[in-house]
C-alpha cells in the first residue's frame, strides 16, 4: 500500500508574523500534516524594505516548540548563506531541540537579488 503523507509550505517573505505561522502550523499539526516547510528567504524583493520577512531556521526553532509532532524543514536553505559549519550546527540543534523532527533542505540557492543584498 502506498502513504501518502501531506506538508504545508509556508513562504515568510510575503509579509507573514510568526502568530500567523505558528497558528497554521498549529492547525496544520491537527489536522493530520506530516510537515511544515519553510522557506528560506531574506526579501521578497529589494525594494520590499518594508514587508516582514521572518529568519527561517529561527522561525523554525520558535515552531519546534510551538508543535509537538510536525517535520520541521526548509525549502530550500542556500548554502551561500550562512557558513558552512553554523549551517551545520543549526541543523544539529533544531533536530536535538524538535526531538528528531527536521527535514534538511540545502542547495545551492537562486535567488540573485538576495545573495548581492
Amino acid at each position: 500500500m502506498t502513504r501518502i503523507d501531506y506538508g504545508l509550505q509556508i513562504e515568510p517573505q510575503y509579509g507573514y508574523t510568526y502568530s500567523h505561522i505558528r497558528d497554521a502550523a498549529q492547525r496544520a499539526e491537527l489536522s493530520g500534516f506530516e510537515s511544515l516547510w519553510v522557506s528560506d528567504h531574506f526579501l521578497i524583493r529589494p525594494d520590499a524594505v518594508d514587508v516582514n520577512c521572518l529568519e527561517a531556521w529561527t522561525t523554525l526553532a520558535a515552531l519546534a516548540r510551538d508543535t509537538g509532532k510536525l517535520r520541521l524543514g526548509t525549502l530550500v536553505s542556500s548554502q551561500s548563506y550562512r557558513n558552512p559549519a553554523l549551517a551545520a550546527k543549526m541543523a544539529a540543534t533544531l533536530d536535538h531541540i524538535s526531538g528528531g523532527r527536521l527535514y534538511y533542505g540545502v542547495g545551492a540557492g537562486w535567488k540573485e537579488a538576495e545573495l548581492r543584498a
